[in-house]
C-alpha cells in the first residue's frame, strides 16, 4: 500500500488515500484477510509498490522521490504482517 500525497500520481486508484494511520488500517486488515487468520489458510500478500513510490516528484510513475529518513519511517515503512517481498526489476 502506499500513500498519496499529489493527485496528480496515475495511481491515485491503487491507493487508500494520504493519511498514514488510514492507509495502515486498511493495509492491515486486507493483508490479515488475504493471509487469513493462521496464515496457513490464505495466500501469501506482496506489496504493491516499493517504498515511498507514491511521494514522487511532478505526481510521475519513475521519478525521483525526495523523503527524509523520518518521513520515510514514520509514514511509509508499514509493517503490515505481508509474508511476500516486492521483487524488483532493472
Amino acid at each position: 500500500m502506499d500513500l498519496v500525497r499529489d493527485p496528480r500520481w496515475g495511481r491515485v486508484h491503487e491507493s487508500y488515500g494520504e493519511d498514514p494511520e488510514l492507509v495502515a488500517r486498511f493495509a492491515v486488515a486486507f493483508v490479515s484477510g488475504v493471509q487469513g487468520p493462521d496464515g496457513a489458510t490464505g495466500v501469501l500478500a506482496t506489496g504493491k509498490h516499493f517504498l515511498g513510490y507514491g511521494a514522487s516528484e511532478g505526481g510521475l510513475n519513475k521519478a525521483v522521490t525526495q523523503l527524509g529518513r523520518r518521513a520515510l519511517t514514520d509514514e511509509y515503512a508499514l509493517r503490515s504482517g505481508a509474508r511476500s517481498p516486492r521483487p524488483g526489476w532493472a
